[in-house]
């Protein structure tokens, strides 16, 4: 296969892996496109091979950078003269170390926050905000669907990947050109409120998993699902890749990674549980990730179930076997 950068299609697609970043949907089925590809580098790695195809868009395409203008700087030391000490000596040397030792302070103290946010460490007020949410009672299933026939109207299938749902939601045999990458799924067509504490539980029968058959799991706080690729343009998944289940924050950046249990063909029970600011992903009863969802306080949520599929792989490697939302109410 022959990489068509003037595709429409695909310039979308690979801008807005650039935008989303290392670790999300999108960076995942531009990787899995650009590796396909026969003349790709082999053993490139991702970067370099993101990094070629930035430089052939930009070389047909306009992109807007944010950059400096020529009187960012002059701005900035006038407005910091303008709060001087009036005088013919503006700046003391002591006032400018001192000012700049704040500046360096202030960045390290940011950068320090943020890093421990990242790894999980949360705030006192945080994690008694997890806890609560641990603790609710979200019984009351408002929707389930058992996935061994087509589904019910309120659940919209997605994407260009034809489903069976036989045996569980699982792909049609033949129905990817070899090494291609195409995607697919479903999406509950019910938007629930941002201050509804609720709870999606998958099942996922799992005989391998390997890169050429990912399942997700998403919520999202936008409805624009793409009909081409099925993926929302801000959204946090949970993905299964090649034995291991990653959490993807909306902002791009990974949230948490963990093996899949060697051995076990038991189905794999996974539950997001989220409120209006917080997230908790759970896999077999051991949670994997807890933390600030990233999603918008204020927008609906959006519940959607997907497959990336690479090639002609056989179609039971895994399969969807049902979905239930609950609500405590």
């Amino acid at each position: 296969m022959t990489l068509d950068f003037e595709s429409d299609q695909f310039l979308k697609l690979l801008t807005d892996a650039l935008r989303a970043g290392p670790g999300s949907p999108q960076w995942h089925q531009a990787m899995l496109r650009l590796q396909a590809a026969p003349e790709a580098a082999g053993g490139a790695d991702e970067y370099r091979m993101l990094c070629d195809a930035r430089a052939h868009l930009e070389s047909g395409k306009e992109y807007r950078s944010v950059r400096a203008g020529p009187n960012f700087t002059r701005s900035v030391m006038d407005a910091i003269a303008a709060q001087g000490i009036p005088g013919p000596r503006r700046f003391s040397t002591p006032k400018l170390i001192a000012v700049i030792a704040a500046i360096l302070l202030l960045g390290t103290l940011a950068m320090v926050t943020y890093l421990l946010v990242a790894n999980g460490v949360h705030s006192s007020v945080q994690t008694e905000a997890i806890d609560a949410l641990s603790a609710k009672l979200l019984g009351n299933a408002i929707t389930s669907l058992t996935l061994d026939q087509p589904p019910a109207n309120d659940w919209k299938v997605l994407g260009k990947l034809p489903l069976d749902f036989s045996k569980g939601m699982r792909p049609k045999p033949a129905a990817v050109k070899s090494r291609d990458v195409i995607a697919g799924g479903l999406l509950w067509q019910t938007p629930l409120a941002p201050d509804t504490p609720f709870e999606v539980e998958a099942t996922l029968k799992v005989n391998r998993s390997t890169d050429d058959l990912v399942p997700e799991i998403a919520i999202s706080d936008s409805d624009d699902f793409s009909d081409e690729n099925a993926t929302a343009s801000h959204e946090l998944v949970w993905i299964l890749q090649s034995n291991q289940a990653k959490v993807v924050l909306p902002s791009g950046r990974l949230g948490a990674q963990s093996s899949l249990a060697k051995g076990s063909h038991d189905p794999l029970t996974i539950r997001l549980r989220i409120d209006q600011q917080n997230a908790i992903v759970v896999m077999d009863s051991k949670r994997i990730w807890a933390g600030a969802s990233g999603l918008a306080i204020d927008k609906p949520r959006y519940i959607a179930l997907r497959l990336l599929r690479r090639g002609n792989e056989k179609q039971d490697l895994l399969s969807f076997q049902s979905v239930r939302v609950l609500t405590g109410q």
